[in-house]
């Protein structure tokens, strides 16, 4: 994937998404019925706060439209959380990156997808929110051609208020840093 100029950037951006839309039109529709049900004044306000709350959050998120995942000439870019974002924005340059990682966390009913760049052993770990070990078996598991044990720091964000485009992500990751393993849970 690439153009006159060079290869092709991707990027995903939070916005609406079935998940987002969900948890936004449930919060409103909570606190609508918070204020039209007979509860003790109490309640009703603090559900008010608290709903009404989670619905604005949810659509500041989606409608601030800031990068969530990126891929560029730069490295990988993972992007934080709506409320305190450039605070929990993580970057880690390929020189540093040994390999792109994606996999499900499960829960009842649904997985998770997330994504993440693993960091190289002798690289230092870009400080900040988003890095963990993969070192739980289940993880491993779910995240085929990591070395065995070597308990690789992998810095991640859940695939949470955007989309991942697979495709788009391993021919990214191709064009900017041909060679380095994409290794996906499929």
């Amino acid at each position: 994937m690439a153009t006159d100029r060079g290869p092709v950037v991707y990027e995903e951006r939070y916005g609406w998404t079935r998940m987002t839309v969900g948890i936004g039109a449930g919060s409103v529709a909570l606190a609508v019925l918070l204020l039209v049900l007979d509860v003790p004044a109490p309640v009703r306000w603090a559900g008010v706060v608290v709903f009404g709350g989670a619905a604005l959050l949810t659509a500041f998120e989606c409608l601030g439209r800031r990068p969530a995942f990126r891929v560029d000439a730069d490295g990988v870019l993972l992007g934080g959380a709506p409320v305190r974002y450039r605070a929990t924005t993580a970057r880690v340059p390929w020189a540093d990156v040994a390999a792109v990682v994606v996999w499900r966390q499960s829960f009842p009913g649904r997985a998770m997808p997330w994504v993440g760049a693993v960091v190289r052993p002798d690289a230092v770990p870009p400080a900040g929110p988003g890095r963990g070990a993969l070192s739980r078996p289940e993880l491993r598991d779910r995240v085929p051609g990591l070395p065995e044990g070597v308990v690789p720091v992998v810095m991640c964000r859940a695939v949470n208020g955007w989309t991942l485009d697979r495709p788009a992500l391993v021919s990214a990751v191709g064009a900017f840093a041909p060679g380095l393993p994409v290794l996906l849970d499929e």
